[in-house]
């Protein structure tokens, strides 16, 4: 009997012990304190400047009284290890919410009877506070925001204090206590932008978006770090980042950069606002801009508004409205190096004004912006040495601009391949020789000032990398990339000693270092060459060395050009005692190195096949220079007399792009063998070479059967042997003549949406040689690649996932609980978490890519862990059956031992 008393302790025990567990968890699981956005600092710290989002829940426990509950946030005093006395945090932007997120009751700003001054902690700062009146047996929610202060240097923390009044007739008590601890990395002259945390990675310090959406682009991560930096400091774009719905404004004079191909895009449907506003200077470089989804209307990218110089530099802009508006008694506005296309409106739109702040606009790809003018100067500005398309020229694209006849560039600009924009280069000219592109091209002067020169690169080895190639220009198997080279405004120049390099490939060193070329002593050999789309001074490219051929030459020479084999470089000295003249020619000239196109073909394949009863021939050119037409030649032995066995067959390629060609001679007899060569005619209707032989061996005939006589012995008793005869069916070959000469062009030209920014330059592997004493000719393949218009495809690049952090709306209440617009800031309305889709910025390419349209996709409306359907946080109720449980337990328990003991005592 005594061990059962001891059985019932140790099933109550337990219990009781888990019900009570049970009954306080319920209670506790509504309060709690986070930071919600972001949802952490980057690993480094949140950066000194940083706004945070705070979210509180908080159960209740007072009576129903007036103003009975008060919420006190607390952060440190001192934010500064010197002795400076800056507050951590700044009480500037801050905000706390007016409405329960859970109750829906309206909270007032501030504090009651002093109560949050009154229970301040050592060190602490009163920040913010909210009170209402709330009834017992519910709970929760706050959210409050402020920016870390830009001077804070050392860690700090978040600290929340929940204050009620429990009776009619008590006093206010402390019921809730929270805190946050919060790393900080002070700022430096140079700042980093990402849209998460996690896209930070080691760089610091780091801001990131948070939760707000406020007026010049508060809640941003750029915003905040605009407002934390100095002065001519530095903020780099960190990968694909994503701005809100207000334009982010930029009214101190920085740099703002992209590192490593970034991108500044938009996520969401409210584009009736620019995407940037500069107001106080500055330079934006090397980002690819776009408005995200924002279709009709779309967003201006940026506009500017600014009395102090302002530099647009290095960046690709498409997609968006005006790319870039100029408002109007702006300062000046320097664009150049930029990749500029696809935008609605204008590319550069400067509105008339009565300032003297004027636009410049060059070394720009200006490309399929709006229809009719892409620029519009009103005056106040000029255009000169862009490209706005094939064959476009520059006063049909730029309105009210100043515009200098032949001042504009032939060819596109080649792309940059590790950021955004093209490849154009400013550099002073000084006595020391100073290269642009990996040492490719370079420019010194010996005599004179010091001045600076504008170069941008073509590329090569595509039909669009030749400047004014339709206009004739381009005959060159080039050896260098094509280059243009420009004075700036400004510059005063006596002379210009510009080197190209040659070495291109090393069949282009072995070639030009011949004794055709730099081997020998005279200078009009030296395979330098410019063009003058101005004057016509040139005839097509002409050596820099030689007098000019053109029309427009009017009897000028040639400048003094030399080479240099240590360096693998050709010299040109640019004065005015000839042409190119560097007061009237250096703005208007590309120049390249290249071996000039001998009259013939490159031939890539010659072959010849036996079908049965044909001779099949094929021969494959990649080039053709002023070639008219073939003939066919055979012959029965390789050393033999060649006679033409077809008509003449058309020529179809170019110098740039070759032909395939068929012919089938069905003359040939059975058991022979055939040599084969082609000849070339050239416009004029000459001979001017023959390629080959090559050779077939015709096939073996097949004799007709005769009569066989095969006698068959037949043993019978009866009969006779009798012999029996077969006689095989003679073959009839019926060969089917083939007059038909078949003519394939080729490579057929690829135009294709993506550009690529990377020099090209194409041969074929192995010069083809053969046994007869034929001329030879470099082999050059080059396949002209263009660029249509653009498919419009929206959002950030492929380099990287981003999800933004957001919270669940709050539709309890009709008022969100925030100031309307116009009042201190607070948010509107807590986002939704869009994740940022792969966009490519390439144009033709890119900064890419490019290219399959991606759609924006649709935001998550799923509540997260723990809410209900509508978004919110449950209310947390007392479960009184645990309750009633634990306390028959508990007596239980009391029973149970009072029963031993009681056994204990009187046995």
């Amino acid at each position: 009997m005594r061990k059962l008393y001891w059985i019932v302790p140790l099933i109550f025990i337990p219990l009781a012990a888990l019900l009570f567990v049970q009954v306080s968890g319920s209670k506790a699981a509504s309060d709690g304190f986070e930071m919600v956005a972001p949802t952490a600092c980057p690993s480094s710290g949140c950066a000194a400047g940083q706004r945070l989002n705070y979210r509180i829940e908080f159960s209740v426990t007072s009576e129903d009284i007036n103003q009975n509950t008060q919420v006190c946030v607390y952060t440190p005093a001192d934010g500064d290890n010197r002795e400076e006395e800056i507050p951590w945090a700044s009480d500037e932007h801050m905000w706390i919410s007016k409405i329960g997120l859970i109750s829906g009751k309206t909270y007032q700003q501030g504090q009651v009877d002093d109560i949050c001054t009154d229970h301040l902690d050592d060190g602490d700062q009163w920040l913010l506070g909210s009170h209402t009146q709330l009834t017992s047996g519910t709970s929760d929610q706050l959210e409050f925001a402020f920016n870390i202060h830009p001077d804070a240097q050392v860690d700090g923390y978040v600290k929340v204090k929940v204050f009620q009044i429990p009776t009619p007739a008590g006093d206010w008590g402390l019921t809730a206590s929270f805190s946050n601890l919060v790393s900080v990395a002070k700022r430096s002259e140079t700042v980093y932008v990402a849209q998460t945390e996690t896209g930070c990675g080691t760089n610091t310090p780091c801001y990131v978006n948070s939760g707000d959406d406020l007026e010049d682009g508060l809640g941003t991560g750029l915003r905040d770090a605009i407002m934390a930096v100095n002065q001519d400091d530095e903020i780099l774009i960190l990968k694909d980042y994503a701005i809100k719905d207000h334009t982010v404004l930029v009214d101190k004079q920085i740099n703002l950069r992209g590192y490593e191909n970034a991108l500044i895009t938009y996520i969401g449907n409210v584009c009736d606002s620019p995407m940037l506003l500069l107001t106080e200077g500055g330079t934006l470089s090397e980002l690819t801009i776009n408005d995200g989804n924002c279709t009709n209307p779309s967003r201006n990218l940026i506009d500017i508004n600014s009395e102090n110089e302002v530099s647009i530099q290095r960046n690709t802009l498409v997609f968006g409205e005006h790319a870039i508006y100029i408002y109007e008694d702006s300062g000046n506005v320097t664009v150049t190096f930029n990749h500029i296309i696809n935008n609605d409106n204008y590319a550069v739109y400067r509105a008339s004004g009565t300032q003297d702040g004027e636009v410049k606009i060059f070394a720009n790809n200006i490309i399929d912006n709006r229809i009719g003018y892409q620029v519009n100067c009103n005056e106040l500005g000029t255009a000169n040495h862009n490209f706005w398309g094939e064959t476009s020229s520059g006063a049909a694209n730029a309105l009210n601009c100043t515009i200098s006849n032949g001042k504009q560039l032939g060819a596109a600009i080649q792309l940059a391949t590790e950021r955004p924009g093209v490849q154009g280069q400013s550099l002073t000219v000084t006595t020391q020789m100073s290269y642009a592109f990996n040492e490719k091209i370079g420019a010194r002067r010996s005599a004179g000032g010091d001045y600076d020169i504008i170069i941008v690169n073509h590329g090569a080895g595509l039909v669009s990398n030749v400047p004014f190639y339709e206009n004739g220009a381009g005959n060159i198997n080039t050896c260098s990339n094509y280059y243009d080279v420009f004075l700036t405004d400004d510059a005063i120049a006596t002379n210009l000693i510009l080197a190209l390099n040659y070495d291109l490939s090393s069949d282009c060193v072995n070639e030009i270092e011949s004794s055709t070329y730099c081997g020998s002593a005279d200078s009009k050999n030296y395979p330098l060459w410019w063009y003058d789309p101005a004057t016509n001074a040139t005839d097509g490219w002409d050596r820099t060395g030689d007098n000019p051929q053109g029309p427009g030459a009017g009897g000028a020479t040639g400048q003094e050009t030399t080479c240099h084999l240590d360096t693998k470089e050709i010299r040109v000295l640019i004065d005015n005692t000839g042409r190119p003249r560097i007061s009237t020619d250096l703005g208007f000239t590309p120049f390249v190195i290249g071996l000039p196109f001998i009259n013939g073909i490159t031939l890539s394949e010659f072959t010849a096949q036996l079908d049965g009863i044909n001779a099949i021939l094929q021969w494959v050119t990649t080039s053709e220079t002023n070639v008219k037409g073939f003939y066919v030649l055979r012959s029965d032995t390789v050393d033999g007399i060649y006679n033409r066995i077809s008509s003449q067959i058309e020529a179809i390629g170019d110098i740039h792009i070759g032909g395939i060609y068929q012919f089938t001679d069905d003359t040939i007899a059975f058991s022979n063998t055939y040599y084969y060569k082609i000849e070339v005619i050239d416009i004029a209707g000459n001979s001017i070479a023959t390629h080959g032989p090559v050779s077939i061996l015709s096939a073996t005939a097949t004799p007709t059967a005769t009569q066989t006589h095969t006698p068959t012995p037949v043993y019978t008793p009866t009969r006779t042997a009798t012999s029996f005869f077969y006689e095989s069916p003679t073959p009839v070959y019926t060969p089917t003549r083939t007059a038909t000469t078949f003519f394939y062009r080729s490579p057929t030209p690829v135009y294709t949406p993506t550009r690529t920014a990377t020099t090209f330059f194409y041969r074929s592997p192995t010069p083809i040689r053969y046994n007869s004493p034929t001329p030879y000719y470099r082999p050059r393949t080059a396949t002209p690649i263009w660029t249509p218009t653009q498919v419009r495809t929206y959002g950030p690049s492929p380099t990287g996932t981003q999800t933004f952090v957001a919270y669940p709306p709050q539709e309890s209440t009709p008022d969100p609980g925030y100031p309307l617009p116009g009042e201190t800031g607070e948010p509107i309305e807590w986002e939704q978490t869009p994740t940022l889709d792969p966009y490519p910025i390439t144009e033709t390419p890119a900064p890419g890519t490019p290219t399959p349209t991606q759609d924006i996709e649709d935001i998550d409306d799923t509540p997260a862990p723990g809410m209900d359907d509508e978004g919110e946080l449950p209310v947390q109720q007392i479960r009184w059956i645990f309750i009633m449980v634990g306390i028959a337990g508990g007596l239980s328990l009391i029973g149970a031992v009072s029963a031993i003991v009681a056994e204990t005592r009187f046995s």
